[in-house]
């Protein structure tokens, strides 16, 4: 096509543009930060799949009263420390610390 657009972290060495310029004989844009437009697309495309199912509690749960308890798993050689976080009007607990998300995930 005529319109060439670079972005990306590559995209901010202008050598490599003009380079691309000389070899293709067309001008090339590079947009404005155009080496966060990746992350910004990932981040619109995660929002859009994700609507209405986040687990985000908010920022009042810095108020919540909770208690933190850890153990052991012995049901595997790894013998991983369970830490889990139980916040007051939550059924499950946020758990961390299972290396193979057995109790995570």
């Amino acid at each position: 096509g005529n319109n060439i657009f670079f972005q990306g972290g590559t995209a901010c060495n202008k050598s490599v543009v003009a380079a691309f310029e000389k070899i293709l004989e067309k001008e090339i844009t590079v947009p404005p930060h155009n080496e966060v437009l990746g992350a910004i697309g990932a981040a619109i495309v995660a929002m859009e799949e994700t609507k209405d199912k986040s687990k985000f509690k908010g920022f009042a749960l810095s108020e919540a009263t909770y208690r933190m308890d850890s153990f052991e798993c012995q049901d595997c050689p790894n013998h991983c420390k369970v830490n889990q976080v139980w916040i007051e009007g939550e059924e499950k607990p946020l758990t961390y610390g299972d290396r193979c998300d057995k109790y995570s995930g």
